[in-house]
């Protein structure tokens, strides 16, 4: 036990470095202009992964075991690093004003858990404050994940409670969520068309009247239809929140950002996990639905307007998000620094 746990803080240790860096890198790889088509296909490349991976996880146990699992997800790791080196076009040019000053690290337990908890969220909205979208996707993403987080508890006792006859529905309802996910990633990239503050507004909330919907599913093909359904819901707004911040944010500011969201992203993971220990039950699916219908929804419509903010204007080499700023007279690196 003492080495999985291990394990499982180095992976997430190298997480808070590479996951921040591997999104920046994006601005890298996509044309300007095509930010939701090529953010719908790598959506739909990361969920036809949650369908591959079940797939590939059964033959192994059948003629392996377990452990075989660890040197497998080992092995994809290191061609995930190879791809990795490249060669990728190389960054914009950005002025000497756009590299923000960097705070020390804190050396103390105390510190580091004052940094994750009030530093950084306070930080980063002083950040994206300038841009309203930004500000309304990164408050929303938040909720957003706090429900990611309450699902990881709420569908595998969904699955036991009510379809406790179906052997592996647990499977089934991830596999719908992952085949909605691909599906959703690739229609993305043909909206382009349609505003993407109300792309964003209409992928949340009907994905919320998706769940809400589950809980009149009595039958194991009507709940995995809804899964689906809200599987290309998701992936749809998800594009939308990869592109827009990918449009608005240079490469290091993209970069910081990311930096600054995953770790208090990660804490309302772990909030929405924990609150469900004590929410998901035979006799509360309906409580536990409302809490994720509400969370998913309503902060989506409190910050409606909030949507619609048109991109900032650019100087000529720069990408969209130099823009967020405070009033034209102050500098870029002001609010980086506030960042």
């Amino acid at each position: 036990m003492w080495q999985i746990q291990a394990l499982s803080f180095l992976i997430g240790l190298t997480t808070m470095f590479a996951a921040p860096a591997r999104l920046a890198l994006r601005t890298r790889v996509t044309p300007e202009g095509r930010e939701l088509e090529t953010n719908g296909l790598i959506v739909t490349a990361q969920r036809a992964a949650s369908l591959l991976g079940p797939i590939t996880v059964g033959p192994v146990l059948a003629f392996t075991g377990v452990s075989a699992l660890f040197f497998a997800e080992a092995i994809t790791a290191l061609v995930a690093a190879v791809l990795l080196l490249g060669p990728f076009p190389a960054p914009r040019a950005q002025t000497a004003t756009d590299e923000p000053a960097r705070a020390p690290l804190p050396r103390t337990p105390l510190g580091i858990l004052r940094l994750l908890v009030l530093d950084n969220p306070r930080e980063l909205f002083r950040f994206v404050r300038g841009d309203g979208m930004v500000f309304g996707l990164t408050c929303t993403a938040f909720t957003y994940v706090f429900v990611v987080g309450l699902n990881s508890v709420f569908i595998p006792a969904f699955a036991k409670i009510r379809f406790p006859e179906v052997d592996g529905m647990l499977g089934y309802l991830i596999a719908a969520m992952g085949l909605g996910g691909a599906v959703g990633g690739l229609l993305a990239g043909r909206l382009k068309r349609v505003n993407p503050g109300l792309l964003y507004i209409l992928g949340n909330v009907l994905e919320s009247l998706c769940w809400l919907a589950l809980l009149a599913a009595h039958r194991p093909y009507v709940a995995v239809g809804l899964l689906v359904l809200a599987g290309i819901l998701e992936s749809v707004a998800t594009a939308v929140y990869m592109a827009e911040t990918q449009a608005r944010l240079t490469d290091d500011e993209l970069a910081r950002y990311y930096s600054m969201l995953l770790p208090t992203n990660d804490l309302f993971v772990l909030l929405g996990a924990t609150l469900a220990g004590s929410l998901v039950a035979p006799d509360r699916l309906g409580v536990s639905v409302g809490v994720i219908v509400f969370f998913m929804a309503v902060p989506i419509l409190v910050l409606t307007r909030s949507f619609f903010t048109p991109r900032p204007q650019r100087p000529d080499g720069q990408r969209a998000g130099q823009a967020i700023e405070q009033p034209a007279e102050q500098s870029v690196e002001q609010p980086a620094k506030a960042g």
